[in-house]
């Protein structure tokens, strides 16, 4: 049977789904395990699950229903692969180790395109229910789904309800033989209601010849390229994507450049207004958010996504709070690390093998993992450990762009009892401060 024949199935199976979990009754609470304090004011929430759930459970608690202004999502493209990432891991006690491949997420589908587009039509379901009545929704592909995606989302959110396909255009490398290159990403971008919030933006339209038009009531200016004239936003974008010595580069799989989904958010949002990513990556949308004095929720069901997501937040100084919907304790390292004074000292790290190596360097970073652990150290934070068990940070230690991190940290206030330490791999690790 083909796909177009096909799609009519996909909705009503994604429906009987959607149904059945929206009359479930709701679902035990999420479990603070890590809180920032950062300027004081509380930015967001990142959350570690399966997004479905999350969703689910939200909307049926009443925290989500009709509760986000805008919603950024950017799942698996549908390039039927496992997305990559390469860390660097520099060992002076295990030589000959510089880095090694992690797999960020899987885009493998048993079922091929049915599979995937059944798995995301039930998350735009919930999504949906999760926006106010103002509220828009980007969904970013490329030319792998977006063209029957599309059609889904006709299907959820109405035909009325399109506003725009976004063209992101950029520059990178590599060429192809036998088709052009393809440099652009496509961003459907539809509304919940016809009173969604809308605010366009201005970019530069240069005139013809770069010469001054001189009409009456156009205001023109002058740029070392030519005159030109500001206009609204057209559809077509072009913004550099992450290079690799951006200062915002997490070495994450596929991601998004700040500007791009800065732009978004302004576009559609006012100050103080609330953004959600369900697959959030590196955690883009959360920087972007916080950065324009948005709130967030986000979430991804990988440990190594959600600790990159953590990054920026620790490194900007915004409040954010991780909460665990797994179920499960993710600690799963372990460590130890003393106070001296006002300094704490990272005394010990026991990592443990992690199935998201790829094959080629498991026996070489099994090495690493029992004779220089520290080596596969990504960020440690001191702080507080609350009654109910969440951690809350006070300062943060990073890996420098070598590899290396420093196991001692200074001026850390007395109150801080303990230490949180995460991987390469996203795993952690918590002990009390000695």
């Amino acid at each position: 049977m083909s796909l177009i024949r096909e799609l009519p199935e996909i909705i009503d199976r994604a429906e009987a789904e959607y149904f059945q979990l929206r009359c479930r009754a709701p679902q035990p609470g999420r479990r603070p395990v890590f809180s920032n304090k950062g300027s004081g004011r509380q930015a967001g929430t990142l959350l570690l699950g399966d997004n479905a759930e999350i969703l689910e459970s939200g909307l049926a608690s009443g925290v989500f229903e009709e509760k986000f202004d805008m919603i950024y999502c950017d799942p698996p493209f549908f390039t039927r692969g496992d997305k990559g990432v390469r860390i660097p891991v520099k060992s002076e006690v295990v030589p000959g180790t510089e880095a090694v491949s992690l797999r960020a997420y899987h885009d493998k589908w048993g079922s091929g395109m049915t599979g995937y587009l059944s798995s995301l039509a039930l998350r735009l379901m919930l999504m949906r229910d999760a926006l106010k009545k103002t509220g828009s929704i980007f969904v970013h592909l490329d030319w792998h789904a977006s063209h029957v995606v599309k059609l889904l989302m006709d299907e959820i959110f109405g035909e009325k309800n399109f506003v725009n396909e976004i063209i992101w255009t950029y520059k990178s490398g590599g060429a192809a033989q036998r088709h052009l290159a393809r440099k652009h990403d496509n961003l459907l971008f539809y509304a919940r209601s016809g009173q969604y919030k809308f605010y366009p933006g201005k970019e530069k339209s240069y005139n013809r010849g770069l010469k001054p038009y001189h009409f009456k009531g156009v205001e023109e200016f002058q740029d070392e390229i030519g005159w030109y004239t500001m206009v609204n936003l057209k559809d077509v974008w072009q913004i550099d994507m992450v290079g690799r010595s951006s200062s915002e580069r997490l070495n994450y799989a596929t991601q998004k450049p700040e500007a791009l989904v800065r732009r978004l958010i302004e576009m559609v949002t006012d100050t103080g207004d609330l953004c959600g990513d369900f697959y959030c990556g590196s955690g883009t949308l959360a920087a972007a958010a916080a950065a324009t004095g948005r709130r967030f929720i986000c979430a991804d069901v990988s440990p190594l996504a959600v600790a990159n997501a953590m990054k920026r937040p620790l490194r900007n100084g915004y409040g954010f709070q991780l909460e665990n919907c797994t179920g499960q304790s993710q600690t799963v390292c372990l460590t130890e690390a003393r106070r001296e004074g006002n300094r704490v000292v990272l005394e010990s790290f026991t990592g443990s093998q992690t199935e998201i190596i790829s094959k080629r360097d498991r026996e070489k970073i099994k090495g690493v993992l029992e004779k220089d652990p520290f080596a596969l150290v990504d960020y440690w934070c001191a702080g507080k450990t609350s009654e109910d068990g969440t951690f809350h940070a006070e300062k943060t230690v990073f890996r420098d762009s070598r590899g290396h991190i420093e196991r001692e940290m200074d001026e850390v206030p007395e109150f801080c009892d303990s230490v949180w330490v995460t991987d390469i791999f996203g795993q952690t690790a918590r002990a009390f401060l000695r």
